[in-house]
């Protein structure tokens, strides 16, 4: 809209320029309207309609190349796109676009420096604790937890609290998600008492923050997880069933599937087969399209429930499906 106003106005500079020349027969206002003309020549050239892509078209073109498992000429094009990417809004949108589309794609290596970029460039300009910067750390945090390299993670987290320190404005669940994420990353590098701390500090928050805000859902998650890890079975099922009760129908999918199966590992490790057997039947029949991989692993732990709690013959059926899925996909795979 902005760059449609520009074109406007030099438009309506040349047509002036054109029309006070033929009244007044003053060569200065053709002179107006060639300046007119060379000033959107000039625009229009250092915007790159006319002489080279935009950083958009190249993107695309990189993704296709992806999807075709070209991965060399995707990098290549998508290492272009960067360079015509104009000013840090637009570096911003470029490097998240591709390093999502690289993380998507298991393309971890490369997707790394793209997300760290994209971060570094959001958090300067919305700030540390932002949902959107919250969002884009806490995958880049969990790129490290993948690749261990918690010490990343963590210094990451830490970073990210001591920016929102100097301001007080800085969005507290969006802080409390941090610090729990922070304590998750200092318990897988064995720092179990700072992990605490950092805990304890994120519950205070939650416990203090509107009870009813589904904002509230993030934070719990990664509180549930902390207490899974540290084996605090009873204080994870208490955040997850706060989780469930703020879920509504505009909670993303993949947050929904989360609490679930967070809740699903709670009852298994109370022995609480039937609760657990009511969740399992939930997120399959729920499920979206999912991944045949997906599909049969869910369907195995299906089964597992059901003959936990005497269901035997409901329990084969899931199984040969399983075994049906998992016979599609190797016979899709190459061989060795």
């Amino acid at each position: 809209m902005r760059h449609a106003y520009m074109a406007y106005r030099f438009f309506l500079v040349m047509a002036g320029g054109v029309v006070l020349a033929v009244t007044t027969s003053n060569p200065l206002f053709l002179g107006i309207t060639v300046l007119g003309f060379v000033a959107m020549a000039v625009w229009v050239w250092r915007q790159g309609y006319v002489y080279e892509p935009r950083w958009e078209a190249l993107y695309q073109q990189g993704v296709g190349h992806g999807g075709k498992g070209d991965w060399s000429q995707a990098l290549a094009t998508f290492q272009t796109a960067m360079g015509k990417s104009r000013g840090a809004s637009e570096r911003r949108q470029a490097s998240e676009q591709i390093g999502m589309f690289l993380l998507s794609h298991h393309r971890i290596g490369e997707a790394e420096p793209y997300l760290r970029q994209a971060l570094n460039l959001t958090t300067y300009a919305i700030g540390p604790m932002a949902p959107r910067t919250v969002a884009l750390r806490d995958k880049l945090s969990d790129l490290y937890m993948s690749t261990g390299q918690p010490g990343l993670a963590a210094q990451l987290q830490k970073t990210a609290l001591e920016g929102a320190a100097s301001r007080p404005s800085s969005n507290t669940l969006g802080a409390a998600q941090t610090s729990i994420k922070y304590a998750e990353a200092l318990q897988q590098t064995g720092d179990e008492a700072s992990a605490a701390s950092q805990n304890e500090k994120a519950l205070k928050v939650i416990a203090e923050a509107n009870p009813n805000s589904p904002l509230l859902i993030p934070a719990l998650l990664s509180a549930s997880r902390y207490a899974i890890a540290t084996g605090d079975a009873g204080r994870a099922g208490e955040l997850l069933t706060r989780a469930q009760g703020l879920i509504n129908l505009d909670t993303p999918r993949k947050i929904v599937d989360a609490v679930r199966a967070g809740l699903l590992k709670v009852y298994v490790a109370e022995q609480r087969y039937a609760d657990a057997l009511a969740i399992a039947q939930l997120r399959l029949k729920e499920a979206h399209a999912p991944e045949p991989a997906e599909n049969a692993r869910m369907r195995r732990e299906l089964a597992d429930l059901m003959d936990r709690v005497g269901m035997s013959e409901e329990a084969a059926k899931h199984r040969r499906v399983a075994q049906t899925l998992e016979g599609m996909i190797a016979a899709q795979q190459p061989p060795a």
